[in-house]
């Protein structure tokens, strides 16, 4: 790359993602919150692999355009490393619509779409921004790494991408963003015996598992009460939500918590600024989670944070000046005794002047426009 290559007009970034908000997953949520902190509504195009139909669809949602690519096969997408680019008609058909917008950059938001795109068409500027490194099986062998970098939040998922092939000299370090304008906590009674979860309703996301494993601190605490916010379909995996759903109301009752549970469904805008302000403590019993998105949000509007310990790279568990950011436990059992303490403790969490110098956009914004414009 040569850093003295700056584009001066007006970009045209293609982001593309597996789905868009407002489904609930991570991606979703990063590529979103990268479309509205940087230059102007005009300056993004969304492509998604999400819909319903086998048409490519276009249509617009808060003021960004949105095509939707469905027709690419999933399987065959997923194994894209292994084939060769002119396999698939289908795959051919994607990189001309690529091709036909003429996007100044692309920015791709998973490792599988990164290797579709820079595979068959490695003249693309690609700014690839992964949440966390995709696993030891991810190749990238062969690929052209002119004109791409890779934005990362922490050396240990540095460390596994050089250790794949990617030249240091493309990667770049930073942090991710939150919109601290927006999360802010809202004028409303904040509930100590309030629990919260946020996210999808999966069998990943282990919330019969917390059920069980912290029943005795519902049984001894009758005023708790936990709210699941997140929608009845999930974006990722067809049918799943439901079940997931019907296995936590089978947990709860054979528990006897069923009065405790409250299913909120998915919330957005002020529903979500009302939740998280109403709430105590955040719970998230996954072990499959990474830089967690309500985990941030919920330290943003004044919560506390009970996570499951995941990898070396997830948020930090301390701010350099000794303010606790979370509550990390080692097994699920951990929740009943950590649980109790916050509970008597009865304190907000005071986190958010760190989330504003360290994780705002009004921080940030320069630095992640300056990824798109800079080659």
């Amino acid at each position: 790359m040569n850093p003295s290559i700056s584009i001066k007009n007006d970009p045209l970034i293609l982001h593309v993602n597996y789905c868009y908000y407002p489904r609930v997953c991570g991606l979703a949520t990063r590529c979103r919150n990268v479309v509205q902190h940087t230059f102007s509504r005009e300056n993004h195009v969304v492509l998604t692999f999400d819909g319903l139909s086998n048409q490519i669809e276009q249509f617009e949602y808060e003021g960004i355009t949105i095509h939707r690519f469905p027709d690419l096969p999933m399987d065959e997408f997923m194994r894209f490393k292994l084939l060769d680019h002119n396999t698939s008609n289908t795959l051919r058909l994607f990189q001309q619509f690529v091709r036909a917008m003429k996007p100044t950059c692309i920015a791709a938001y998973h490792g599988n779409i990164f290797t579709l795109i820079k595979s068959g068409i490695p003249e693309a500027r690609i700014v690839f921004m992964p949440i966390v490194f995709p696993g030891k099986d991810y190749k990238v062998k062969g690929l052209d790494f002119r004109n791409l970098k890779l934005v990362v939040f922490d050396n240990f998922t540095r460390d596994r991408y050089i250790e794949t092939g990617f030249p240091a000299a493309n990667i770049h370090s930073t942090q991710k963003p939150i919109d601290i304008d927006f999360f802010c906590p809202l004028p409303l009674l904040r509930d100590r015996y309030r629990l919260l979860y946020v996210g999808r309703i999966a069998s990943e996301k282990r919330i019969p598992d917390f059920l069980k494993a912290a029943h005795r601190v519902f049984w001894d605490y009758p005023q708790l009460r936990f709210h699941i916010a997140g929608p009845d379909k999930d974006p990722l995996k067809k049918n799943c939500s439901e079940y997931e759903i019907q296995r936590i109301r089978d947990t709860a009752q054979s528990l006897n918590l069923l009065n405790q549970i409250l299913f909120r469904g998915q919330c957005l805008g002020v529903r979500l600024l009302e939740e998280y302000s109403c709430a105590s403590i955040h719970v998230m019993p996954s072990y499959y989670e990474a830089f967690n998105t309500s985990t941030q949000e919920s330290l943003a509007m004044g919560m506390r944070c009970v996570n499951i310990r995941t990898n070396e790279y997830d948020w930090p568990e301390w701010t350099p000046n000794g303010v606790r950011l979370i509550h990390y436990i080692d097994h699920m059992e951990d929740f009943d005794p950590v649980l109790r303490q916050l509970l008597k403790m009865n304190e907000s969490a005071t986190t958010r002047d760190f989330i504003e110098q360290n994780w705002s956009w009004n921080h940030l914004k320069k630095e992640y426009e300056s990824f798109f414009m800079d080659w």
